[in-house]
């Protein structure tokens, strides 16, 4: 894991180990930011591109790998 990841990590278990009412004032702080709000939503709409791919690489491979034999 890398630095990066690691202190991702750190953050998200001590977020999770907070109580509702502080996790929803901790994501209200987070949310007022407005470079952040705006990373939170590139963050997502590479996920949302990500999960609209039809299929992976490798079966388009093995599927043509398939009809040419």
């Amino acid at each position: 894991m890398s630095g990066e990841e690691n202190r991702a990590e750190v953050f998200l278990r001590a977020f999770d180990s907070l109580p509702k009412i502080e996790k929803q004032f901790v994501a209200s702080r987070l949310l007022d930011d407005p470079q952040l709000r705006e990373a939170v939503l590139e963050l997502g709409g590479v996920r949302e591109c990500e999960a609209e791919l039809a299929r992976p690489p490798e079966s388009g491979l093995a599927e043509r790998g398939a009809n040419e034999g």
